[in-house]
This record gives C-alpha cells, structure tokens and sequence, in this order.
C-alpha cells in the first residue's frame, strides 16, 4: 500500500512564509540543484521532530518495498519493519517503538541476505526500512539507490518539510 503524496513545485513552496528567521534554509529547500539529502539535512538542521522524520523514512520505504519483495518474495522483514514503524507514528508508546526496533534490525538482516544473494536494489530498499525510523539521511540515501526517482523523493520529503516549515512560521 502506497502512500498518494501531491509533488509540490519548489518555486510555490514557501510563498507566504514571512520570517527572516529561516532565510538560509529556505533559500537552499527552493533551489533546485538542493538534492533530497539536501532537504533532509535541513529539516534535521531546524530540529524536525522525530515523528516527522520518521513519517518521511517511512514513505520512502514503503515506495521501495516492491523492489525488494519483487527479488525476494518470502521475506516479510522490511514490510514488517515499515509496518511497526507506523504502529509507532499512531501510538508513540516504549513497546511500539521497541517493537520497531526490533523489526528493523529484522529488516537489516534482510539487507545483507539480499546483498549476499547478490540483489543490490533489493539489499538497498531493505537497508531504507531498516533506517525510516532512526536516520532520515540514509534512509534518503538507500532508497534512492533502490531505485526511488528523485522527484518523488522530493516529493515525498517536501510534503513533510511543509507542514513543518508552516510550523515553524507560525511559532
């Protein structure tokens, strides 16, 4: 199951952002060389919170998932990582994130069961539910390299850093 995210267009991102106050990093979310890790780093340099973060690395693995179930079918690890890790977004209690945890080291398991099956795209979308919950820069890194087009990640990462960013205006 895949999460409709609207791909927002830089140039009308923060069109009625009025504060000064985060020039710099809206000055580098609107440039269009800024690359998806780019964008992460800044929501992890305005102190996004957790949720946020982990809303993001969450996304982007569950669009790279088929790529792993594709090549190894029988192997639930990653689904079940990203499945934990939503249980945690719904209810942030110690058990759901422990449980979440505990799967996406499950999930990293798989990664390198993959990468000794010599499955790279496989071994990378797993590795990027085993980061969705902990780094969201990896996690950028792996689904990108598990075949994630760039303009979806942008997509996918804008739509959060929005409604941070109008937070963050509003604070």
């Amino acid at each position: 199951m895949s999460t409709t995210l609207q791909i927002v267009d830089p140039a009308e991102f923060v069109k009625d952002f009025t504060t000064a106050k985060y020039a710099r990093e809206i000055k580098t979310w609107n440039d269009p060389s800024s690359t998806p890790k780019n964008l992460a780093h800044i929501l992890l340099d305005l102190k996004a919170p957790t949720a946020a973060l982990a809303e993001i690395g969450l996304t982007l693995a569950e669009e790279v998932l088929p790529v792993f179930e594709k090549k190894c079918p029988s192997d639930p690890r990653p689904r079940k990582a990203v499945k934990a890790g939503k249980a945690w977004l719904k209810d942030r209690t110690e058990a759901n994130y422990n449980a979440a945890q505990i799967s996406s080291w499950a999930a990293a398991d798989a990664a390198r069961a993959a990468s000794d099956a010599n499955s790279e795209d496989a071994s990378n979308a797993a590795w990027t539910a085993t980061h969705a919950l902990h780094n969201i820069e990896v996690a950028v890194f792996y689904a990108r390299y598990a075949g994630l087009p760039n303009q979806r990640a942008f997509g996918i990462i804008k739509k959060v850093g929005h409604d941070y960013f109008a937070f963050l205006s509003e604070n």
